[in-house]
């Protein structure tokens, strides 16, 4: 018996692609198959907050990022250029409050990952 297989492109649309017969020169049978395509958004970070300028003795407020997406997430970040990584279960991180310059470099969440524009 000599078997051929052939890979056949449904395409690249979200949604669920069955496939119920096939048929070939002279011959038909019932074939079983599925499978489904999800698009999910990208994550993104939708402000950071809280920094500002701070006298000597003040308390100083944390610096945190709000974000978009399915978690769990990973905020990649640096603090005056040191690269620093947070992994969290909700979508508001405290980044910290040491003093310096914070700026979000990348995210990723349970599906996908997005660079910092």
């Amino acid at each position: 018996m000599n078997t051929i297989d052939t890979i056949f492109n449904l395409g690249a649309i979200p949604g669920d692609y069955i496939i119920t017969n096939i048929a070939d020169n002279g011959c038909t049978n019932l074939a079983v198959g599925n499978e489904t395509i999800i698009v999910q958004n990208v994550p993104t970070v939708t402000s950071v907050e809280d920094g500002g300028t701070y006298c000597a003795n003040d308390a100083i407020n944390d610096v945190f990022a709000v974000m978009t997406g399915t978690a769990p997430w990973d905020i990649d970040y640096t603090l005056d250029g040191v690269a620093n990584t947070i992994n969290s279960l909700t979508d508001t991180v405290i980044l910290g409050s040491a003093a310096g310059v914070y700026i979000v470099t990348g995210i990723t969440d349970a599906g996908c990952s997005n660079a910092a524009a």
